[in-house]
């Protein structure tokens, strides 16, 4: 019988974070799903540790060569055999719940494509609540909102239909950073997203993760890189998004960072000057705030609908 559901997880020397995540999959209230587990080449002894779980659902896949985390989710894609994929980060934990509960968004919606849940943020002694409002957003209010950052939105977040995930070519290997809003660009040419207000999972800050090691607004460069005219569609977005960055690792204590992303902002495709910067951030903030009502009121009147 084919699983209902495919998970799949890339990993590169998180044995020990990675069999948590594995052992709250295992803690599904159903268990109709594959785990499919992308290693990009551990050396930790992630793959005897797999193996030795003895579990038939999970399907452990080597990389030949150390590629990324987006090529190790693309290997995982090309893996699946059910109509679902959705997604778990090794340092992430699933709530028992999850996978029930998004199957039943799925299946009591046949139009849905694309799935965005709730989370808890939990590390450095503190637990942060990530709630979204539930309802759905058509494919013009999901670019905004992605775009403006105005739901709660991290890679454990998403499930898709897989035949939607696979038309739109899996994730951008050459993103060091914003994958899931890239993927979720791409796919919003498309589809709309079905937000949910239950939350399923739990993310876990670790210092290895690769938010806290790069630069911001490189990252930036490159999904814009990937994905033309989005700053001439939303320019005070834009702009305000890049100077919060800059600010961000002002904040972090570092100036090096700090200097890479001025850098970076003044090269293509980005083009803003520091006065844009500073013009942009004013302008910006007040427009992401009307956009956030807007994606609000949206969502509200969806959940009426569906209520209804």
């Amino acid at each position: 019988m084919l699983p209902r559901i495919s998970i799949i997880t890339p990993t590169y020397n998180r044995r020990e974070a990675l069999l948590r995540a594995i052992d709250s999959v295992r803690s599904q209230s159903v268990g109709v799903h594959e785990h499919i587990i992308a290693d990009d080449g551990s050396t930790d002894g992630t793959e005897a540790a797999v193996r030795a779980l003895g579990d038939s659902r999970i399907v452990y896949h080597r990389l030949p060569e150390r590629s990324g985390a987006n090529a190790a989710r693309n290997a995982a894609i090309a893996l699946a055999r059910a109509p679902l994929t959705t997604l778990l980060d090794s340092d992430d934990l699933y709530l028992p719940h999850r996978i029930e509960t998004t199957l039943a968004i799925f299946e009591g919606d046949p139009e849905t494509t694309v799935s965005i849940s709730s989370f808890r943020t939990e590390g450095a002694g503190r637990e942060i609540v990530n709630v979204n409002p539930a309802g759905f957003l058509a494919p013009a209010d999901l670019e905004l909102a992605v775009m403006a950052q105005v739901i709660y939105m991290a890679g454990t977040s998403l499930t898709m239909r897989t035949e939607a995930l696979r038309a739109v070519g899996g994730f951008d290997a050459s993103l060091p950073r914003y994958q899931d809003g890239d993927l979720l660009l791409r796919l919003a040419r498309s589809h709309g997203a079905r937000l949910s207000g239950t939350i399923d999972w739990v993310k876990t800050i670790s210092g290895d993760a690769i938010t806290a090691l790069q630069p911001a607004v490189p990252a930036y460069a490159a999904l814009y890189r990937s994905n033309p005219g989005y700053p001439e569609r939303f320019p005070e977005i834009f702009r305000y998004m890049i100077a919060r960055a800059v600010l961000a690792d002002l904040m972090r204590l570092r100036p090096d960072l700090a200097l890479r992303s001025v850098r970076a902002s003044r090269k293509p495709p980005l083009n803003c000057s520091i006065r844009d910067l500073i013009c942009g951030y004013r302008s910006g903030k007040r427009e992401r705030r009307r956009a956030r009502a807007e994606i609000r009121r949206k969502l509200a009147a969806s959940a009426a609908r569906h209520d209804a």
